[in-house]
């Protein structure tokens, strides 16, 4: 089993523990509106879309929940994986189908994303994190420094994630085309 060093994987897990705490919040908060961006996905029959709504926000939240559990972290990161690879699959298929303009459901509707490349490439690039999470650690001892740089970590993490999703949520007015044109 690969060993990592504990500053590593549990800045991987403390990171993505926050990305789903937020996430599922945003849907709990926002039930209607997340129960409305399933059913725009058309992947499932309506009369499952209740169950998944109220399913899959109880799964974030016991992701964020069990990330800080020694013992139950490494399949709090498996459920992550499953999860991420869930959503990158959705919007893949509906990306394919041509369906662009589709709220990705990452967060509620006051930050509003359509499904793009840009997300699925995200997600994507947050799968090796889970990777990480779900490692064993090497048996040194952590002390306040270690501690700081988790924090500090878990803070650049946040910042990272942000940002991208903020250019991600742009760029549709970043195209050069509707820079001279004056259109979305």
């Amino acid at each position: 089993m690969l060993e990592l060093d504990p500053v590593l994987v549990l800045s991987a897990r403390f990171s993505l523990a926050l990305l789903f705490l937020v996430a599922a919040m945003d849907k709990l908060r926002h039930r209607t509106y997340f129960r409305g961006n399933l059913r725009a996905y058309e992947l499932f029959p309506d009369a499952l879309i209740p169950l998944l709504a109220a399913s899959i926000p109880i799964m974030e939240l016991a992701v964020s929940v069990a990330a800080f559990v020694t013992a139950t972290a490494p399949y709090a990161m498996g459920v992550a994986g499953v999860l991420l690879g869930a959503y990158t699959f959705a919007m893949g298929v509906n990306l394919a189908r041509g369906r662009h303009d589709i709220d990705c459901g990452c967060s509620g509707p006051a930050r509003r994303q359509t499904l793009s490349g840009w997300l699925v490439a995200r997600n994507i690039m947050l799968l090796p994190i889970v990777l990480i999470g779900a490692a064993a650690t090497t048996a040194r001892p952590l002390g306040l420094l270690d501690i700081v740089l988790c924090g500090f970590a878990l803070i650049c993490a946040t910042v990272l994630y942000a940002a991208t999703s903020q250019l991600i949520a742009n760029s549709p007015h970043l195209d050069p085309a509707s820079l001279q044109t004056g259109q979305p």
